[in-house]
């Protein structure tokens, strides 16, 4: 298992020196499509909540990353104090951020909670504005116009066809739409924390505070959800969603130490073409006019981010 391990790094390490323009972009988009169909699972998983998935999903894959910053010699403790309190920062927003998203997919239907999930490098740049003294350039302004428009619009649609699985009333699913947002909001923090770092701490580092913070914080929220039996097939639904998430993860922090957030992030964005595309074939929901103008002002925000790049190099 060491060697095996040990093997699978230096093939990626030889491959991120050898394409060190297209690597960075292949691991986000990669991490798109695996976050998506993790997402199946989570859909499925009716018996658990939240934060009771996401406590069981940390509790299984814990173990295996702790073997693996063993078996690759990852620091899971730092004597710089402002790197552990970076880690343990990034541990709570990854928290934040999976937990509503997690909420939010029991609320709502996929191809509008994605959507509104992937704002995150809206507030990403806002956060950069207010907190680091970044400038308020045309292109923020866009995506925050874009954005706010996406969210709106979906928030007034109404489903052609109802899952029957969801909660039918507004409030619940108005709800829904605020898990969503907070989601986003958790994401952009991370994205900042992630970008603070650099390349100086290891991917395995990011992911071990992640699942502890993962663990530590669901325990106090499972106590509000539903206790009783679960089918074996929830089980199995979260190991699914224990180890999709767990590559996803590595794939995204990966892509983002490689390349600058701004360079990479538009990919991310490929979620909502998975979504909207899962929905369909998966779910046999259907998307309307006001979810579809929705979609499209979000992923103009892609459209945004890839022309002012382009612009500057």
């Amino acid at each position: 298992m060491n060697t095996f391990f040990t093997r699978i790094s230096t093939v990626l390490s030889k491959l991120e020196e050898r394409y060190k323009g297209p690597m960075p972009k292949l691991y986000v988009a990669l991490s798109a499509l695996i976050y998506s169909l993790q997402n199946i699972f989570v859909k499925n998983t009716k018996s658990f909540g939240a934060f009771t998935i996401l406590f069981h999903r940390s509790v299984m894959i814990f173990p295996f990353i702790y073997f693996q910053c063993y078996t690759v010699k990852a620091d899971t403790y730092f004597k710089d104090p402002k790197v552990m309190r970076t880690l343990i920062l990034r541990g709570f927003f990854g928290f934040f951020a999976v937990g509503f998203s997690y909420a939010a997919l029991h609320l709502i239907k996929f191809s509008e909670a994605v959507p509104i999930m992937q704002t995150a490098p809206m507030w990403t740049a806002v956060f950069s504005v207010l907190l680091i003294g970044e400038k308020l350039t045309i292109d923020v302004i866009l995506n925050i116009v874009l954005c706010f428009s996406g969210v709106l619009l979906i928030t007034l649609s109404k489903s052609a066809k109802e899952d029957k699985s969801l909660p039918t009333s507004d409030s619940a699913r108005m709800l829904g739409i605020c898990c969503c947002l907070l989601s986003s909001l958790g994401r952009a923090s991370v994205n900042v924390l992630i970008r603070k770092t650099g390349k100086k701490v290891n991917i395995l580092s990011f992911a071990f505070y992640f699942y502890v913070a993962n663990a530590m914080f669901s325990m106090p929220c499972m106590m509000y959800e539903h206790w009783g039996d679960h089918p074996i097939s929830d089980y199995l639904y979260v190991a699914g969603i224990a180890i999709f998430a767990y590559v996803a993860q590595l794939c995204y922090t990966r892509g983002l130490q490689l390349e600058k957030a701004a360079k990479v992030a538009a990919l991310a964005y490929t979620q909502i073409m998975w979504a909207a595309i899962l929905d369909i074939v998966v779910f046999h929901q259907q998307v309307n006019g006001f979810q579809l103008a929705g979609i499209f002002c979000i992923l103009g925000c892609a459209i945004v981010m890839i022309f002012f790049n382009k612009a500057s190099d």
